[in-house]
């Protein structure tokens, strides 16, 4: 690893700033067990082994601990098998064998999937001590047999089995794309505290999410964009449908035609 070390996120002790690539050494993985999935925060890695262990360095969001060395998390809901852990801004979500998907954060991230119950945006702020109280995570709501999450900043996506798409969280910029089934949304209420089925007319093969837009790919190897896209990060110029558009933003997945014929391998975002 290498880079910021503030938090530990690194993995490795004493320096703020890894400036080349370093071995972490994490001392509690056993002999036959090997790591197979990385997945880095703003301020925390996580680790997912073979067996189905999580490690974790950087900020622990449950305990508001900073580990300077990868160390084992246990979660309640451990004996399901974490098979995906996708972070946020201030929250993670894990993905269990089982098809159920299990939520934790800070502040207000902390209800995304969870609903909306007592939430008040200009609630006092919580006592000192409160906030060394540990969080659970929690099973996020309405959503079973899940295949695939995916997560920016504040948005999130979750596939089912049978190619049913949920979506919760921020939805300023149109980024969980729900313009589709002919809702609008109030520029009060922007988020979406309990997923809802979004409907795409398309079997989806991933879903890819950047700070505030989302990428879907297609089995049939399209690419369908929502969100942000004042820098054109989605591909799609100023001729968009206007009745979709408002400051750039595009809050209907919609089709990007340079990828037509093409066989799309792999997606990132920024």
């Amino acid at each position: 690893s290498w880079g910021l070390n503030s938090d530990g996120q690194c993995g490795i002790l004493d320096n703020d700033f890894i400036q080349k690539p370093t071995e972490i050494i994490i001392p509690e993985l056993e002999k036959e067990e090997i790591i197979n999935n990385i997945i880095c925060g703003n301020k925390s890695t996580y680790f997912l082994s073979n067996k189905n262990k999580v490690y974790l360095c950087g900020y622990n969001i449950l305990t508001k601990q900073k580990y300077h060395s990868p160390k084992r998390v246990k979660f309640s809901f451990e004996k399901e098998l974490i098979v995906q852990i996708q972070l946020g801004e201030k929250f993670c979500l894990f993905l269990t064998k089982f098809g159920n998907v299990y939520s934790v954060g800070e502040e207000e991230s902390f209800r995304l999937g969870l609903g909306d119950e007592d939430f008040d945006n200009n609630e006092e702020p919580k006592d000192k001590e409160d906030e060394t109280n540990e969080i659970e995570p929690k099973q996020v709501l309405n959503i079973m047999n899940i295949q695939l999450i995916s997560c920016g900043y504040n948005h999130c996506f979750a596939v089912a089995k049978n190619n049913i798409v949920f979506c919760w969280g921020l939805n300023n910029m149109g980024q969980l794309g729900l313009n589709n089934i002919g809702e609008i949304q109030d520029s009060e209420e922007n988020i979406i505290f309990i997923p809802k089925k979004l409907i795409l007319n398309h079997e989806i093969n991933n879903i890819i999410c950047g700070k505030d837009f989302t990428v879907f790919h297609t089995e049939k190897d399209e690419i369908l964009v929502c969100g942000n896209n004042e820098e054109y990060q989605l591909g799609i110029g100023k001729e968009v449908n206007s009745k979709i558009r408002e400051k750039n933003n595009i809050s209907k997945p919609t089709k990007v035609d340079q990828f037509y014929n093409l066989e799309i391998l792999k997606v990132a975002c920024g």
